[in-house]
């Protein structure tokens, strides 16, 4: 599963909130990063734009959204987040 699909899990309805800032704050910190720190921000301008046209079609409820997640599938949501932003890099490495 994808991050959306997790945080849907987690959070239900709530989610979409947090879905449709998403773009804006992705956007926000690649123009940052050209602008102020004159380094490459253009990846995460892509992925803004890339989730505003996939978002727009809605995502699917799930088959049973009624039964909240139990306490040990909060934690595994919640460590699957964690790691994934330990393998996130805001910056791409520069060799020389």
């Amino acid at each position: 599963l994808d991050g959306g699909h997790v945080l849907r899990a987690m959070m239900g309805e709530k989610a979409s909130i947090l879905s449709s800032v998403l773009p804006a704050v992705l956007f926000s910190f690649g123009a940052y990063l050209i602008i102020f720190l004159k380094t490459y921000g253009f990846v995460w301008i892509v992925w803004s734009v890339l989730l505003i046209v996939i978002s727009a079609a809605g995502h699917p409820r799930p088959l049973n959204d009624d039964i909240p997640l139990d306490r040990k599938r909060m934690v595994l949501g919640v460590l699957t987040f964690a790691l994934g932003l330990l393998c996130i890099t805001p910056v791409p490495f520069q060799f020389l």
